[in-house]
């Protein structure tokens, strides 16, 4: 009798990859979003998500934290049925209101 694969190695490099890796290439991103690379070339192109550098073969790398913003995307997009265009509005909205709040608590201090 064969064994059939086990599904948990891709849950292994998942983890491995949020715990491992303080910056995440293309394929290790796309490994732990279920993003095609394609879809997270656009994205960083369109500035939805923030590349922090270039790696030799000049792709986009990124800082982990870039998770949050592609389970955001998706979340948007799968649940909410919002159109890439729409969210990366909404994002630009987001990236303004954060801003706004960040000087509000510096005349605070004033």
């Amino acid at each position: 009798m064969r064994k059939r694969p086990s599904s948990g190695t891709t849950i292994v490099r998942t983890i491995q990859v949020y715990t491992e890796a303080p910056l995440l290439d293309v394929d290790e991103l796309s490994e732990a979003t279920g993003f095609h690379r394609d879809l997270i070339r656009e994205l960083e192109h369109a500035g939805m998500i923030p590349a922090v550098a270039r790696n030799r073969q000049g792709e986009p790398v990124f800082e982990r934290e870039v998770l949050q913003r592609c389970r955001l995307i998706a979340r948007l997009h799968q649940r909410e049925s919002m159109s890439f265009h729409l969210i990366r509005q909404w994002l630009a909205v987001l990236q303004r209101l954060e801003n706004a709040e960040s000087e509000l608590d510096q005349y605070r201090r004033l």
